[in-house]
């Protein structure tokens, strides 16, 4: 009896040596929340479905997922840019204007700038091309002799660090 108790004890204590505790993440929600303006993130639950589905935009920049929340702990150094140059990064003064338009790109970021003003045919009428430094800029488009109507003004921003690209289109109207 002894012979079987020792051989009970090993064995016990053989597969508890085998077997440690693996940690997982678990999901328990009652309700939901998070909320995020700045680089646009949500997240929100009040009941969670047994299948995870993850959907993506056409332009890669916005991953959906529906089903158990998942943290993205493989991706913590990954930023996300906005990509969209908007009206607090430029000025554009005075706009209607009768002669001299100043485009001033208010922006901390370095990169070479290209911007083009295009007519409502979408025929280029001005280009300036530039490197900018972090510090903004200021732009000034001469349109005297250019005939009355709207304009188009596409701005981009290639950054320097990257391959990211800022753009932003702005309607002009010259009177």
């Amino acid at each position: 009896m002894n012979l079987k108790l020792i051989t009970v004890i090993v064995t016990s204590l053989a597969g508890s040596a085998c077997f440690g505790q693996v940690t997982q993440q678990q999901v328990i929600n009652t309700t939901g929340g998070t909320f995020q303006k700045d680089h646009f993130i949500v997240d929100w639950s009040v009941g969670e479905l047994a299948v995870v589905n993850t959907m993506q935009s056409a332009n890669m920049q916005v991953n959906l997922t529906n089903g158990f929340m998942q943290t993205i702990t493989d991706m913590a150094n990954i930023a996300i840019v906005n990509t969209e140059l908007k009206h607090e990064d430029v000025k554009i003064l005075p706009n209607p204007t009768r002669g001299i338009l100043e485009v001033d790109l208010i922006t901390n970021q370095t990169g070479s700038v290209s911007m083009q003003l295009f007519d409502m045919l979408g025929q280029p009428v001005a280009k300036k091309e530039f490197y900018m430094y972090g510090f903004g800029q200021l732009q000034k488009f001469d349109m005297t002799s250019f005939t009355a109507g709207a304009y188009i003004l596409k701005i981009n921003l290639q950054l320097y660090q990257g391959s990211q690209l800022k753009s932003g289109s702005f309607k002009i109207v010259k009177i």
